[in-house]
Formats: structure tokens, sequence, C-alpha cells
């Protein structure tokens, strides 16, 4: 598996946001490192990126940096802001939330995304694996 991930991210088909690389880093050094040594494509914070997240912050009630932590973050609204300016699939392994949360601010990231002023497609990683039709 490890060798078709490291020929994903060769052919530029997956890449990943600084901050996403960043949050890698903090559960898993030896992952971040590996992803390094990939040459993945990491993908700045523009200021594009940070209004995009400011957007996406606000669409969900959130203003002032005052986020719930039972939903997204700064830094996963600068994540989703940088699959929409791409034009990206977002992979999260998050809940789907198949029901809205009472709370706005409660909202998770394939939520969050699916919001119609924001329409980021988000996958989970093992849909990604069968998109690919790829097998182990």
């Amino acid at each position: 598996m490890w060798e078709w991930i490291s020929s994903e991210i060769e052919s530029q088909v997956l890449s990943i946001s600084a901050i996403a690389l960043s949050e890698v880093g903090h559960v898993c050094p030896e992952c971040e490192l590996w992803l390094k040594n990939q040459s993945i494509n990491i993908h700045a914070v523009t200021n594009d990126i940070l209004l995009g997240a400011l957007k996406i912050s606000h669409l969900h009630g959130i203003k002032d940096g005052l986020y719930h932590s039972k939903g997204f973050d700064e830094k996963d609204a600068i994540i989703m802001a940088t699959a929409a300016k791409l034009d990206a699939v977002l992979i999260s392994n998050e809940d789907k939330q198949i029901n809205p949360p009472k709370e706005v601010k409660k909202t998770k990231i394939p939520r969050a995304c699916s919001h119609p002023s924001i329409s980021i497609r988000c996958i989970n990683f093992l849909d990604y694996i069968k998109s690919t039709s790829v097998v182990f």
C-alpha cells in the first residue's frame, strides 16, 4: 500500500496543505518525514486561502476564532479552503454527520465541505482507495 501511495504522490494525484502536513507531524513525525521524502507537493497558505478559511468559518457561525472543540478548527478551515482553491478532493476520516449538529459550531470537516456555498468534495481514505480500483 505504501508503494502505491508513493506512486500517487509521484504522479501528483495526492498533495497536501502545509497546515495538514504540520498536523501530520504533530501526530506522527515519521509519517511527515516520509511524505517529505516522497517529495509530496506541499501547498503554501496564501492570502486567498486565508480569506476562504474565514468565509468557511463565518458560514458555520464562527467569529473571532471561537471554534468549538467538537467541530472543525482554524487549521481545518485553512485545509478546506486550500482544497476549495485548488478544486481538489479533500480526504478526511472524520464522521460525516448525516444530521446537522444542533449547534452549528460542532460541524465537522465533511459536513462543512458539503455546505452549498463551499461545495468541496470530501471523501474518506477508504473511499479514495476504492475510487482508484487498486487491489492490495
